[in-house]
């Protein structure tokens, strides 16, 4: 952590980051150019390995501040670091952020990504979730594919004995198809 922030001094005092606006905690390029040709130098495994190490510092400083660390951060760390269960996990949850700030264009995009980032090691229930979840959150532009995702679902809760989130989905696609 001191070497990064030995790094980030320097590069701050030659201009390329400065303080972000919106909150003095944090630092962002100053040109998104910067940030692009940074990025690109940065391939492979270092890539990956300061990738990790930013997003443990990310969630160390929230958890001591008892702050939240935007969970698009996590996430782009997460896929960065090659975490795909981490990814997983963090798109999922800014899916939920978002639902509940009536996000739902946002949150279909975050439970989308969080599926197309499952791995077996997160776990069926999970999947399952997040499955039900972009159901709620197409099913008023997209009921015919919410109807389609809370079908493999209902499916995979049954599989693993979860008869009342089975249930829960099943009303729910019950609602959606009142509506067509």
């Amino acid at each position: 952590d001191g070497i990064l922030l030995g790094i980030c001094g320097g590069v701050r005092k030659a201009g390329l980051i400065e303080d972000d606006q919106c909150s003095l905690e944090r630092m962002c390029f100053r040109y998104a150019l910067t940030r692009e040709a940074v990025l690109q130098e940065l391939m492979g495994p270092d890539r990956r390995r300061r990738a990790a190490a930013l997003m443990r510092a990310a969630q160390a400083m929230a958890d001591e501040r008892s702050t939240e660390t935007p969970l698009e951060w996590l996430v782009g760390y997460a896929i960065d670091a090659g975490d795909r269960p981490a990814a997983f996990a963090y798109s999922a949850a800014a899916g939920r952020q978002s639902l509940a700030l009536s996000g739902v264009a946002e949150a279909a995009a975050h439970f989308q990504r969080a599926l197309d980032l499952w791995v077996p090691v997160a776990g069926e229930a999970a999947r399952a979730e997040a499955l039900l979840d972009l159901g709620r959150s197409v099913r008023f532009e997209q009921p015919e594919r919410a109807l389609a995702v809370m079908g493999e679902a209902r499916a995979l809760f049954q599989t693993l004995g979860d008869r009342a989130s089975a249930a829960v989905t099943l009303a729910t696609a019950a609602g959606i198809r009142r509506t067509l």
